[in-house]
């Protein structure tokens, strides 16, 4: 596909990588005979009651000590209450295309296993991803939507390919935030073999699979930094309350997690907005969601 294509040249440049790629050593699972691992974060105090459980998806030539650290989500897990589970891809990606395949195995035994050992809420157990991560996202929500209450998908949309097979009957709460320049996985999509579709087709997919109807309105949020080079309008789909679906098109923002350190210089990424916290936006979106209500 065209975006591995662009990712590569990414993928030349890793010592440029702000982030470090140390992690303390990871926690395991084996699925289909594979070692499959995973960095887990529980709030030191949380609540008797079951918990809510994020898998936070990394980008491409990442892992999940990367993610850990791009998005700051333990932070807010440790004030909200919830864990989160970073997952690591297997040569540092995803495999996208194969609904039903090795990774969306992976992390649905991964939630069995977390469920099982800790106290969560399998009702409460939501998908976020980045790029790579975020195409991710949309598989799993076409092929176990039976396991999450939400997702969110940022910087990165789904193949056509894994629309066209989507298994997905039931209203799936979705997020998604892109940016306008965003050189990686473009905004408008990519066409080819198995063809990326464009941020708002994703959207529009969504809206269409849960019910929604009528035309999506636009708010300009507040800019509140001028001097990053970006503005974000929020696409609010008129959908059913169990299905909502929210498109933050951040204008002039690049291949990035707004509001967190880009991963590679932003002469590589493009620009980041800082007039939203992408974390914190997912985890207001997700905190209200729950399988089944």
């Amino acid at each position: 596909m065209n975006k591995f294509r662009s990712a590569a040249v990414v993928g030349c440049l890793l010592g440029l990588a702000v982030l470090p790629s140390c992690c303390p050593a990871s926690q395991s699972i084996t699925v289909d005979g594979v070692k499959r691992t995973y960095q887990l974060h529980v709030p030191p105090s949380v609540s008797t009651d079951p918990i809510p459980l994020v898998v936070a998806l990394h980008p491409l030539l990442l892992n999940g000590c990367q993610m850990q650290q791009m998005t700051g989500f333990d932070d807010i897990a440790d004030r909200e209450g919830f864990a989160v589970a970073y997952p690591d891809g297997i040569g540092r990606r995803w495999d996208v295309l194969s609904n039903g395949g090795r990774d969306v195995r992976f992390i649905s035994a991964l939630i069995d296993e977390l469920i099982r050992q800790y106290n969560f809420d399998p009702a409460r157990v939501y998908a976020a991803g980045a790029s790579n991560g975020a195409m991710m996202c949309h598989q799993l929500a076409c092929c176990i939507p039976d396991r999450l209450a939400a997702i969110a998908a940022v910087m990165g949309t789904p193949a056509q390919t894994v629309l066209d097979q989507c298994q997905c009957e039931k209203p799936m709460p979705v997020l998604i935030i892109h940016g306008t320049n965003d050189p990686i996985l473009p905004y408008n999509g990519e066409p080819g073999q198995s063809s990326l579709v464009s941020a708002p087709a994703a959207a529009a997919f969504w809206a269409a699979r849960n019910g929604c109807s009528g035309d999506p309105s636009v708010t300009r949020m507040p800019d509140t930094d001028p001097s990053d080079g970006t503005t974000i309008d929020l696409i609010r789909y008129p959908c059913p309350d169990d299905g909502p679906v929210l498109f933050y098109r951040v204008n002039g923002g690049g291949h990035t997690w707004p509001g967190h350190q880009a991963v590679f210089p932003e002469w590589i990424t493009g620009r980041i907005s800082r007039d939203m916290d992408a974390s914190e936006v997912v985890w207001e979106f997700f905190k209200t969601r729950a399988a089944g209500g």
